[in-house]
């Protein structure tokens, strides 16, 4: 019995799986930067409101080191993940099987 091919082919399936890579690597550095500025800001004025003094000169090359600094870590980050296979991050974050035993265990399995 001969059946329809699926409309998605192996190579619109890749060229999928890569379009949503890239949108989350592009998301991930977002998120780096973000916090990373957020956090640098904060720290800079806090300082400068507790030494009393409020010239804020340093802020724009203050944010633009820590996106820079922000964006080469999100690089590292990733492909240093993306270079591990799945065995050796569970391992890394000590990840045990499900016990079958245990109830919450049990309920996540029948999900799964």
């Amino acid at each position: 019995m001969f059946y329809a091919l699926p409309v998605e082919t192996v190579l619109e399936a890749k060229a999928r799986t890569r379009r949503a890579t890239v949108i989350l690597f592009l998301l991930l550095i977002l998120l780096y930067v973000l916090f990373a500025d957020l956090l640098a800001a904060t720290a800079y004025l806090m300082t400068r409101v507790w030494a009393h003094s409020m010239p804020l000169s340093d802020l724009g090359s203050l944010a633009l080191e820590t996106t820079l600094a922000a964006v080469l870590v999100a690089v590292g980050h990733f492909f240093y993940v993306r270079a591990k296979s799945l065995d050796d991050l569970l391992e890394q974050l000590k990840a045990r099987p499900a016990d079958p035993q245990d109830s919450y265990h049990a309920r996540f399995l029948d999900l799964v």
